[in-house]
Formats: structure tokens, C-alpha cells, sequence
């Protein structure tokens, strides 16, 4: 009797466990936004009203197989981004802003890019940044790059705690295209 009152509670506690973990698996939802002083803005609810702004899902909980070593790149590329995003000024149809624009792409790292070519606020934004128009640059934080070098990319985006050498590992290893640092 005491097997069979075992067996019939177990056998209903393990549904019961099982919604319970099932309900705590929920999807957390962040906006990003870009707020009047330029400043790239990422928060759990919705921004004003008038704002274009970005929604995504993120699973907050760690999906089977995922490895301790992809969990710590994302929370390192979490907190470069929000110390220290990235901003690619441009003009279309310029080789060396595609360059850099591409070789950021290949990093895996996210950047926002401002077209300068008839924006004046992004043009004035551009020479109070880095204290002149000069294309592409990258602004990573506080600290400017002119023109395109993939070294002093690769060297500012490291200093800024970027996971670089995951992103390498990953294409790497999935045989993919990893120019580094050349």
C-alpha cells in the first residue's frame, strides 16, 4: 500500500514540477531606442510614444547545450555595448566606409550606423564627436577612429571588453571567414 501511495503522489507531483518550470522559462522583451541626446537606451518597457524604437525577445533562460563559454561572451558583449556602443558615420557609395562597414559586420559586434552625406545634425553631431567630418569613422565609446584600419578596429574594440576572440573561435571552428586583427 505504501509503494502504490509513493507511485500515485509522484506521479502527480511530476506534472505539477513540470508546469511550475515550464512557467518560470518566460521571455524577457527589451526595446531599444535612441533618446534626444543620442544615446542608445535599452530597458524592459516601452519608450514614449513618438520614439522608432526596437522590440526583441530574449529567452531568459540558457537554452540546453549552450556552454558556459557562449554565456560569458554574451554577457561580455552585453556590457561592452552598453559601455561603449558603437557608431559608423558614413556617405553611400564610399569604398572605405563599405570596408569598415563589412569588417564590423564580420565581427559579429553591433554598431549603428549614421549616414552624414545630408543629415546636418548628424554632420554637426559627427564634429562634435570627433572634431571634424572625416569618413567612415568609428566612434567605440569614447574613442574615435579615422578612416579604415582593421588593427585599430579590432585593437579599440578589444580595449572595450568586446569578445572578439569568441566571435574568432566560433567562425573559426565553423569554418567561416576570420580576417582578426591582419
Amino acid at each position: 500500500m505504501k509503494v502504490f501511495a509513493r507511485y500515485v503522489k509522484s506521479a502527480f507531483l511530476m506534472p505539477v514540477i513540470s508546469f511550475g518550470l515550464a512557467v518560470t522559462c518566460v521571455d524577457a522583451q527589451v526595446y531599444k531606442w535612441v533618446d534626444d541626446d543620442g544615446n542608445i537606451r535599452y530597458q524592459d518597457f516601452p519608450p514614449p510614444e513618438e520614439v522608432d524604437y526596437e522590440e526583441r525577445e530574449y529567452d531568459t533562460e540558457r537554452k540546453a547545450g549552450v556552454n558556459a563559454e557562449e554565456q560569458d561572451a554574451d554577457a561580455r558583449l552585453d556590457a561592452a555595448v552598453a559601455s561603449s556602443p558603437i557608431s559608423l558615420y558614413s556617405i553611400p557609395e564610399c569604398e572605405v566606409c563599405d570596408l569598415t562597414r563589412l569588417y564590423l559586420e564580420s565581427l559579429s559586434v553591433p554598431f549603428t550606423e549614421k549616414e552624414v552625406h545630408e543629415d546636418p545634425a548628424v554632420q554637426q553631431e559627427l564634429k562634435e564627436r570627433s572634431g571634424e567630418l572625416l569618413v567612415p569613422t568609428v566612434i567605440i565609446g569614447d574613442k574615435i577612429i579615422d578612416g579604415y584600419s582593421k588593427s585599430a578596429l579590432y585593437e579599440a574594440l578589444s580595449e572595450k571588453g568586446y569578445p572578439l576572440d569568441w566571435f574568432k573561435s566560433r567562425k573559426d571552428s565553423a569554418g567561416g571567414d576570420s580576417d582578426g586583427q591582419e
